[in-house]
Formats: structure tokens, sequence, C-alpha cells
């Protein structure tokens, strides 16, 4: 009789139990919860109790215990959808689904506007401690969950760029640039100079038409850098002053390129400078269209200059 009785228990104790980890919670829309490192099975029932997104937290720890949860509890942040059951959240932290963030890091930025832009991020921790030079990050869309750290992810943007470089410097097709400082140096005057992917390859085989010839570049963003050193935006068109400015970023006053890139050039730059368009091009001038007009010869140059000023105008 007393086996019978503690069978009957065990049956009913069992089925009490199925139907609360399939019993929905009652939420009208998603909530957030942090699970900190080192947070007890006990201290999540707790919070979820707390929450109201379960009921019966002692229930929960049983739970929790037969579908082993102790060795998978994995900090971060968890979205508890509207109807999720005690099993679907047990499940979920077992296997770490927490909530995925991103950072969109333009192309273009200066290492200078990257390290405020990750400095500013109120998820991501600790302190920098890698000195980054100008061109050391590959601009894209990076993401992250909390407990990742500052330092973490300029590491991933300079990773990155090591390896986009590695990857595509067998193909390239020209081979006058020497090393990755001097391509990712042109590639970010390349992406200074347009936002049009379909345009760089031929604004890159300007600079090397240039470069070829001995005549120097003259591109207006490595006087906007000598002058703000990538730190601020220049809020003023450049001036005849400011193109004889002595620095060995600005191209209107050396031969050559500048020491080191002046930004972070993105991955159709960089695929542009090592693929450069065949032309015999040397200048190029902003158009109506907004993209540029294309010349090999000065007069045809200074022609579409006159046109372009006709328009500002």
């Amino acid at each position: 009789m007393k086996l019978r009785y503690l069978l009957y228990s065990l049956i009913l104790a069992a089925l009490v139990l199925s139907i609360y980890a399939l019993l929905p919670n009652t939420l009208s829309q998603e909530k957030t919860i942090l699970i900190t490192r080192g947070t007890s099975k006990k201290e999540i029932a707790e919070k979820l109790a707390k929450e109201q997104i379960i009921s019966l937290p002692s229930l929960f720890l049983i739970l929790s215990k037969i579908l082993t949860l102790d060795s998978y509890i994995q900090a971060g942040e968890y979205n508890i959808k509207p109807s999720s059951s005690p099993f679907d959240i047990i499940n979920m932290m077992k296997h770490g689904d927490v909530v995925i963030r991103k950072i969109a890091i333009p192309e273009g930025f200066t290492t200078f506007q990257i390290i405020e832009l990750i400095q500013n991020n109120l998820i991501l921790t600790g302190e920098i401690k890698t000195s980054y030079k100008e061109g050391d990050f590959l601009p894209n869309t990076y993401f992250y969950t909390l407990g990742d750290t500052k330092q973490q992810m300029l590491d991933k943007m300079h990773q990155a760029l090591i390896e986009a470089l590695k990857n595509l410097w067998p193909y390239r097709s020209d081979m006058s640039l020497k090393n990755y400082q001097q391509v990712l140096t042109l590639a970010s005057i390349v992406e200074k100079e347009t936002k049009f992917a379909d345009e760089r390859a031929l604004v890159a085989s300007v600079f090397y038409n240039r470069l070829r010839l001995g005549i120097r570049l003259q591109a207006d963003p490595t006087t906007i850098y000598a002058i703000t050193q990538g730190k601020y935006t220049l809020e003023r068109p450049l001036n005849n002053k400011d193109l004889q400015i002595i620095s060995p970023f600005n191209t209107y006053t050396i031969a050559g390129l500048p020491p080191s890139p002046i930004a972070n050039p993105g991955i159709d730059s960089i695929k542009a400078v090592l693929n450069p368009a065949s032309t015999n091009y040397l200048y190029f001038v902003a158009n109506k269209e907004g993209k540029h007009t294309f010349s090999a010869k000065l007069t045809d140059h200074n022609k579409h200059v006159k046109n372009y000023r006709q328009l500002r105008k």
C-alpha cells in the first residue's frame, strides 16, 4: 500500500512538474533579464519570480536541476518573450542565447573617432590599454555581448584588418605598393575622396598614374588631415593658404604618399587600391550628379572644374 502511494505521489509530482515546465508566462511584452557571472540557480529563480516571469521558484529550481542547468549558466542579457515557459527559459540559458548587440564603424572614420566611439559605449567595459595607429582598424559592423571589453572590441577590429589584408594581398594586380602600410595609406585617401564604391578603382588609378609620373597627388583629404590630425571635422572649405601647409601629410607640398594612413579605409577601398582600374586618368573633379568626372588632360580637367564652379554658384 505504501509503495503504491509512493508511486502515485511520484507520478503526480512528475505530472505537476511537467505542467509547470510548459506553463507560459503572462508578460505582455519582452523583458530583458541580466544574469551576471557567478549567479546561482536560486538567485536566478528569485530574480525571475521578482520580475513576474515565473511563479513557484522552488519548482523552477527542481526543474533546472533535472535539466542540468548547473553546468551551463552563461552570464549575459536574456530577452524573455511573452508566453515563454520555464522550460523555454532554462533551455535558453543552457544554450547561452544571450542578447547580441552590434556596433557599426563607418568607413573613413579616423582612429581617434573609432576609439572615441568605443569609449562612449555604455555596454563594453574595461580600459583601452593598447595604443593604436591611424589605419589600424577595418570599418564594419561588429557584434558583442554583455561582458565584452573595449579592448576586445578594438582587438577584433584590428585582427579583422590583418586577416583581410592577408587574404587580398596575393591577388593584387598592381605590384608598385610594397607593403600593407602603403596600401592602407593610399586606400585611406581613396576612401576620403569618394563615397561611391564603383568610383574607387578609378580614383585609385588616378593616384597610381600620378605616382608613376612623379606628379604630386594633390588630394584635399590629406591637407585636411594635416590640419585636423583626424581629431575633428573641418567645417569650412580649404583655401590656398591651407594647400601650402608644410606637413608630411599634405600631398600638395610633398611628393609621393604620406607616411601613414589618414583614416581607416573600408574593404572596398582596399580592394580598389590592390586592383585599380587601368586608365590614363590624372585628374578628377566633382560633377552635377554628385560623383566625379575623370580626365587624362589638364585642359579637359580645367573645363570640368569651371563647369563645377558654375554649378556651385
